[in-house]
């Protein structure tokens, strides 16, 4: 069985959420999204997706 991975580069977040990269590194920078770095290479957990799949759910049903 394959074992799924925990992290995902800003690449792959940014592509799931439908995003440019530099918004992604700019959600680091600004500690809105949850990252951690590993040398030169930054990782995101896959746990974030979710989390920001659904604030933007909560934000877009407030202003409605």
């Amino acid at each position: 069985m394959a074992e799924e991975k925990v992290f995902m580069s800003p690449t792959a977040f940014a592509e799931a959420m439908g995003v440019s990269s530099v918004t992604v590194h700019r959600w680091i920078k600004a500690r809105t999204l949850k990252a951690v770095q590993r040398g030169k290479v930054v990782l995101i957990p896959r746990s974030e997706v979710g989390r920001f799949a659904k604030e933007a759910d909560d934000s877009i049903g407030a202003t409605e």
